[in-house]
């Protein structure tokens, strides 16, 4: 008896692991997500998880393994195109990537690369990736996905207010075989700068916990913790890459 205990247990965790990432999954399906976290709590292994489960083809700024084919910050643009385009009614029309259709978009390590202190230099560095970033669902029926690593407010702000879902890695714990990631899905961005915390019945007085749920939803989203788990061979991406490739000589 206690060893079907044992495996029934063991069971109803690995079912409640595949439901987590799932739902994550079809988050990164349907709307621009972010990642963020403080340094190795598990940003990159989340995309890495979410490439995994959807074996499709996909565009990064690192390679995640699998379907990769690379691109830069430069490509991710309706060039020569911006917002004050729009306003202005003096649209050119740029051509169309056919490969990029349906194909989603990962950029690692945006608080390097699009940090929001230096809004400016991006402005001018970038001006048609935010309209990209918006509109991409539109052009090419696609996502644009963004980790990095710090507070929330981190990466370009004209990114991050157009983005429709929000994960914080919290942890990451190595066991032999596999790592298990715990992440924070936020729907809505103040509560994800607020680090606000999953509704718990022990934060109601009384009995009133469903209309205390329904307002706490109403007010900061749907809030969910959940853990995640990847096997250590399906690891594709370099965590050493500014080492290897960017920053330092190797002598």
């Amino acid at each position: 008896m206690l060893l079907w205990i044992i495996i029934g247990i063991i069971v109803l965790f690995r079912f409640k692991l595949y439901s987590n990432i799932m739902f994550i999954v079809a988050r990164f399906k349907i709307g621009n997500c972010i990642v963020f976290g403080k340094k190795r709590k598990g940003k990159d292994l989340l995309f890495q998880n979410v490439i995994l489960k959807r074996r499709k083809e996909y565009f990064s700024t690192i390679t995640y393994g699998y379907k990769w084919s690379k691109i830069t910050l430069d490509e991710i643009s309706l060039h020569p195109n911006t917002y004050d385009d729009l306003i202005n009614n003096t649209v050119e029309k740029s051509d169309k990537k056919p490969k990029r259709e349906k194909r989603d978009i990962y950029i690692s390590d945006g608080g390097n690369y699009l940090p929001s202190q230096y809004r400016k230099i991006l402005e001018k560095s970038y001006p048609s990736t935010p309209l990209y970033y918006s509109l991409s669902g539109h052009l090419y029926d696609s996502n644009v996905h963004v980790n990095y690593n710090g507070s929330f407010t981190r990466v370009w702000d004209k990114l991050r207010e157009q983005a429709d879902y929000y994960f914080r890695a919290l942890v990451t714990v190595k066991m032999p075989f596999a790592l298990y990631t715990k992440v924070r899905y936020y729907e809505e961005p103040q509560a994800a700068e607020d680090n606000v915390l999953p509704f718990k019945k022990s934060m109601v007085n009384g009995g009133e916990v469903r209309a205390a749920k329904r307002q706490y939803n109403a007010t900061y989203g749907n809030i969910k913790d959940m853990w995640v788990r990847i096997p250590k061979r399906k690891i594709k991406y370099d965590t050493r890459a500014f080492e290897k490739y960017s920053l330092l000589k190797n002598h």
